[in-house]
């Protein structure tokens, strides 16, 4: 599969969306916290075989109720369990970030569970495996609106109102090219995984669009990592200028309280 052919539909809807907080009956004590989802059958192994394979996304369960994750960072892993961007997560030793520590999970699961399910049932795997501890703090960060970029209203070639998502995608040339569908949010979230920054719509559009945007690799965040990024093509724009020259749209930049969470400790895994 090739990098730049990647079909992210829709990027709006995140892996790693929808934040969780176990249920705890309080005035009770530790004893009466609502038992946490857990597979049946878990397995953690690192990847040694497969280094350049591009890594698998947890995402959904497989067909025989198989959860599998392939050739993954350890902090896209703690991203999804705990519904946070990767760039939210602050602080951890360096290998669960690094491109040669990659892991794979499979592990067995029940049928029709649930995303949120498998969210906890990570979270468990983190704990014992990894002897993950956490915690979520609010800090003052750069916030960036997502804003129309003309004075007109009018919107870029690459950005399309549509009634429904098509069924094809559009060929895009070489470099980053992304394609999505889904209302305007999916244009903040693309912006938001490239710059590795908070994005907000402020663009106030509604209903449902195509974005279709290509821009060099220079400066960007790579969707999979360094080792699976094309080289930067100077002919290509950059994310910014393909913001707003491709989808009429341009960043604003400010300040404000983002939520993150902080890795307390973690160690390599215990493998089985």
């Amino acid at each position: 599969m090739s990098i730049n052919r990647q079909l992210l539909r829709p990027l709006g809807i995140p892996l790693w969306s929808c934040l969780l907080v176990p249920a705890v009956s309080l005035g009770i004590g530790l004893s009466a916290q609502t038992p946490k989802p857990t597979f049946e059958v878990a397995s953690v192994k690192r990847n040694l075989l497969s280094p350049r394979s591009v890594p698998s996304l947890p995402s959904q369960v497989r067909p025989g109720g198989m959860f599998v994750v392939t050739n993954q960072v350890l902090d896209k892993l703690v991203a999804f369990a705990y519904s946070v961007d990767d760039f939210r997560l602050i602080g951890g030793p360096a290998w669960i970030r690094e491109e040669q520590t990659r892991f794979d999970v499979n592990a067995k699961v029940t049928a029709n569970v649930s995303n949120e399910q498998l969210r906890l049932m990570m979270r468990s795997v983190l704990e014992d495996r990894f002897a993950l501890v956490t915690h979520r703090e609010q800090r003052e960060m750069p916030v960036y609106s997502l804003v129309l970029a003309r004075d007109d209203g009018r919107l870029g070639s690459g950005l399309q109102r549509v009634d429904e998502c098509p069924e094809k995608p559009p060929t895009l040339p070489n470099g980053n090219a992304v394609y999505s569908c889904g209302p305007i949010s999916v244009a903040a979230r693309l912006a938001s995984r490239s710059l590795g920054l908070t994005v907000v719509d402020k663009t106030g559009l509604n209903g449902t669009f195509t974005v279709a945007v290509y821009f060099s690799t220079e400066g960007v965040r790579p969707l999979f990592g360094p080792m699976f990024t094309p080289p930067a093509d100077p002919n290509l724009p950059s994310f910014r200028d393909a913001l707003r020259d491709q989808l009429g749209l341009k960043l604003e930049a400010g300040r404000g309280s983002v939520d993150v969470l902080v890795i307390d400790s973690v160690r390599q895994p215990t493998e089985d």
